[in-house]
């Protein structure tokens, strides 16, 4: 299956838009991170990642890791985007 390939910007709306619809209405705290390219270790991995957030109690981080998780499936960043040195 093809990934639809998006800015970083349009991937950072369409993460926040999924994140904000399923996380706790009752969390102010946890926002969702920018994504950042990422080198593949395979060429079917994903080429971006996010900062993992802290946990949260009202399970925040369990939720975005869940966004991340299918959206990273289906979804690449564009070549322009900046990228993460591994370590």
């Amino acid at each position: 299956m093809d990934q639809l390939v998006l800015s970083q910007r349009d991937l950072f709306f369409a993460l926040d838009r999924e994140f904000q619809r399923l996380r706790s209405p009752e969390c102010y705290r946890c926002r969702t991170p920018l994504p950042v390219r990422r080198a593949t270790p395979a060429p079917a991995a994903s080429n971006w990642e996010v900062e993992n957030p802290e946990a949260c109690t009202k399970h925040c981080n369990l939720v975005l890791a869940s966004v991340v998780e299918r959206m990273q499936a289906t979804h690449a960043l564009a070549a322009n985007a900046p990228e993460v040195s591994p370590g």
